[in-house]
C-alpha cells in the first residue's frame, strides 16, 4: 500500500510543480508543418482569377508561405529569366518544396503559350488530393493488417477465461 501511494504522488507531482519559463532567445525555433500542395494550387488559381498576373500571385504566395525563394523565382520570371532557370532559385541542396513542381508545371504553359491556368492548376490539385487519399488508403490497410495479430493476442485469452473456461466448469460441477 505505501508503494502505491508513492507511485501516485510521483504521478500527480509534475501537476502541482510550477512550469519552467522558457525565453524565446534561448528556445528552439518552431518549425512550421509544410503546406499541402494542393492549398498552395488552389491560392494560386484564385489569385490568378481575381485578375493578378503570375509573377504578382507566386510573390504573394511567397509572402503566405513564408517562402522568400519564391520571390525570387517571381522577380526572375519579371525581369525575362528564362521560366526553368527561375524556377530552378527554388532549389536548395538539389532539393525543391514538394509543391514546387506541382505549381511550376501547372503554370509553365500559361506562361509561355497565354493558356488559361485555371483548368491546369485545378486537374494538379484534383491529382494532389488523388495521391493523397490513395497513400491514406494504403496506410489503412497496412495498419489493419499490423493489428490482428495484437488484437487476436488481447481477444483470445479473454475468450477462454469468459467463454470457455465457465462453460468447462458447470460442466465439471454436473459429473
Amino acid at each position: 500500500m505505501f508503494y502505491l501511494a508513492i507511485w501516485i504522488f510521483l504521478g500527480a507531482l509534475p501537476w502541482f510543480l510550477p512550469q519552467r519559463f522558457c525565453p524565446e532567445s534561448t528556445a528552439s525555433p518552431k518549425r512550421t508543418a509544410p503546406i499541402d500542395p494542393a492549398v498552395i494550387l488552389d491560392l494560386a488559381n484564385a489569385g490568378l482569377a481575381a485578375g493578378s498576373s503570375i509573377p504578382r500571385v507566386l510573390s504573394a504566395l511567397a509572402t503566405a508561405c513564408r517562402e522568400p525563394r519564391l520571390a525570387q523565382v517571381s522577380r526572375a520570371l519579371i525581369f525575362g529569366v528564362a521560366w526553368e532557370a527561375a524556377w530552378s532559385l527554388l532549389r536548395q541542396n538539389n532539393q525543391s518544396p514538394e509543391w514546387a513542381r506541382y505549381l511550376s508545371q501547372a503554370l509553365e504553359p500559361a506562361w509561355k503559350d497565354g493558356v488559361s491556368p485555371e483548368a491546369l492548376l485545378k486537374g494538379a490539385g484534383v491529382r494532389v488530393r488523388a495521391g493523397k487519399d490513395q497513400r491514406a488508403r494504403q496506410a489503412a490497410q497496412k495498419l489493419s493488417v499490423r493489428l490482428v495479430v495484437p488484437l487476436g493476442i488481447c481477444q483470445l485469452p479473454a475468450f477462454i477465461l469468459l467463454g470457455i473456461v465457465p462453460i468447462i466448469l458447470a460442466g465439471l460441477e454436473e459429473l
